[in-house]
């Protein structure tokens, strides 16, 4: 059992929800680019082209550890590859045919542009890892990544790169970017203190570098935490939190603003002639409008816990990854597709997850 949790932990289990979001409301745009008034068959085989980002996502996750055991070694030894739980070269290995499994999904969809995107984002993960630890620039990386998520389904569903350019659903990867940026940001920033005794963490039972303050496995952070790191917290993270919480409402907003001046739906009567259903387009703009103030306060409330110590950096982190698969479900109620509630459960998903094994 322990060796399932290890691996669950080096492929930080806990986030998979937020790729499969993207990858579903990737596909919903992509029908949507073609047929505004299209809905995605769940028996559709192309389905299969959300596990392409997913197993590139898990690859990725395990390769950075691989990459990074020295590193891990000094700052955070209850990880699994130090811990010897895993063995290096074990996740070079698994990360490797997780990427290349990814690929083969891409395959599987019919798509050759997918094919060919999902080998770019295999590559750009490998790249990432290799670098990150040497500049901060590598953080475009991974916000490239995230974009491919949404962006590779929905190549495979539209079919044609045109009408994906043309019909304005590119916003959602380029929002899906934007955030990434600004969480990457935050997260090179976390800290922890080290000095005394070791000893393992209420909440997940994992060893804690002597005297941390926050549990490197799943972000717990003591309550000495809250007034020791508190100044520094904030130094480090005033200027990404502002940026995050600005990524995050404009484009939410922006979203929906096709959604209202784009041309009104035309529809055929019975009888002949046409109708056209400027109210339903309204309504998802509202309703889309409303989902993204709700998140936008949930977001501020967590803001400010963390800005007063009661939650670490890595937790508060988690919650920014979790908040990516909240944008998928603004993008998907703007444009009327049920598949929102999908992504909404990702949203959930993660964040019960994160209880158990770290995001961050």
């Amino acid at each position: 059992m322990s060796g399932a949790r290890a691996w669950l932990e080096i492929m930080r289990i806990s986030n998979a929800p937020t790729v499969v979001s993207n990858a579903i409301a990737g596909a919903v745009l992509g029908a949507v680019a073609i047929d505004r008034t299209s809905a995605v068959a769940m028996h559709d085989p192309r389905w299969i082209v959300v596990l392409a980002p997913l197993f590139s996502y898990l690859g990725g996750m395990v390769l950075n550890d691989a990459f990074d055991a020295a590193t891990d070694a000094r700052e955070r030894p209850a990880r699994p590859i130090p811990s010897g739980r895993i063995s290096r070269r074990a996740a070079f290995t698994v990360g490797a045919v997780l990427l290349l499994a990814g690929v083969g999904c891409a395959a599987t969809s019919g798509s050759t542009a997918a094919i060919v995107f999902t080998g770019l984002l295999g590559v750009i993960v490998v790249l990432y890892n290799a670098i990150h630890s040497r500049t901060a620039a590598s953080i475009a990386l991974l916000a490239v990544c995230r974009a491919l998520a949404a962006f590779i389904p929905m190549l495979v569903f539209a079919n044609d790169f045109e009408k994906i350019a043309t019909s304005g659903v590119l916003i959602h990867p380029t929002m899906l970017a934007g955030w990434t940026l600004a969480l990457s940001f935050l997260a090179r920033g976390e800290v922890a203190h080290v000095d005394g005794a070791s000893r393992l963490c209420p909440s997940c039972g994992q060893p804690i570098v002597p005297n941390a303050f926050i549990c490197s496995a799943c972000g717990w952070t003591s309550n000495a935490a809250a007034t020791t790191l508190r100044p520094t917290l904030q130094n480090h993270t005033r200027a990404p939190i502002a940026i995050a919480i600005v990524v995050g409402i404009v484009a939410a907003f922006v979203f929906m603003l096709p959604q209202v001046f784009m041309p009104p739906q035309v529809f055929m009567l019975p009888q002949g002639g046409v109708t056209f259903d400027r109210v339903s387009e309204l309504h998802r703009a509202l309703s889309a409008s409303l989902v993204g103030a709700l998140f936008a306060g949930f977001l501020v409330v967590q803001v400010r816990r963390h800005a007063r110590g009661q939650i670490g950096t890595p937790a508060f982190v988690g919650f920014l990854i979790a908040m990516l698969a909240a944008i998928d479900v603004i993008a998907l109620i703007a444009v009327g597709q049920w598949l929102a509630i999908a992504c909404l459960a990702c949203v959930a998903a993660t964040l019960v997850f994160q209880r158990r094994i770290a995001g961050s």
